[in-house]
């Protein structure tokens, strides 16, 4: 059966987070190679899912669909943009299901460039709710355009039992120091604590 998406789409405030180190029980790292004329482009970019460490109880665990939804629903990607005698900057989008989604503030981002940290702020970031039937047909209220202090506010009804809910959230995230040969984000949702271990995901980029 074909998906049906519905969206609907908001703008967020700006959004700052200073944060520390990755924990040395993180979850897996995605990493590229490019040329600095490549920043910007589709070879800066980097996809991956969050999941536990290896470590964690059972083994690792990583974010999951139900039914016969396409996993690549919830993929994640950052594309490193700018590096700058300044800043850093990472063009970021987080895809979650709805009961685990956080803020990107709130998922913990945490920037190395050349291996020491810094600071971290989250620019622009943007809403976007799809949910995707996966047995029979859910109607579901469509709303585009509404404020953050408005969507705090509105009842959106959840669809039938048998919709999935992705939250899409879009941000440009810069670290604060300039361009280096590395640069590692990490980011960490610890809504999903499982025993002590929270999912997360470290994207990492080495420039030559």
């Amino acid at each position: 059966m074909a998906h049906r998406p519905r969206t609907f789409a908001l703008p967020l405030a700006l959004a700052v987070a200073a944060t520390g180190l990755v924990a040395a029980c993180a979850g897996p790292k995605v990493s590229r190679s490019i040329t600095t004329a490549q920043l910007g482009t589709r070879y800066a970019r980097i996809t991956g899912y969050f999941a536990t460490a290896k470590a964690a109880p059972g083994g690792r665990h990583e974010e999951d669909v139900p039914g016969d939804l396409q996993h690549d629903l919830i993929l994640d990607e950052a594309t490193l943009m700018t590096a700058g005698p300044a800043e850093t900057c990472i063009d970021v989008v987080v895809r979650t299901e709805s009961q685990h989604d956080e803020p990107l503030e709130q998922l913990a981002p945490s920037c190395a460039v050349g291996g020491a940290s810094a600071a971290v702020v989250v620019d622009d970031e943007t809403l976007r709710v799809v949910d995707y039937s996966y047995e029979g047909m859910a109607p579901v209220i469509q709303v585009e355009g509404v404020a953050a202090a408005e969507y705090a506010a509105l009842a959106v009804s959840q669809p039938a039992a048998k919709s999935f809910r992705v939250v899409e959230r879009r941000a440009r995230i810069c670290c604060g120091a300039a361009g280096g040969k590395t640069v590692t984000l990490a980011l960490d949702n610890a809504r999903r604590e499982v025993a002590g271990y929270d999912y997360s995901l470290t994207f990492e980029w080495v420039t030559r």
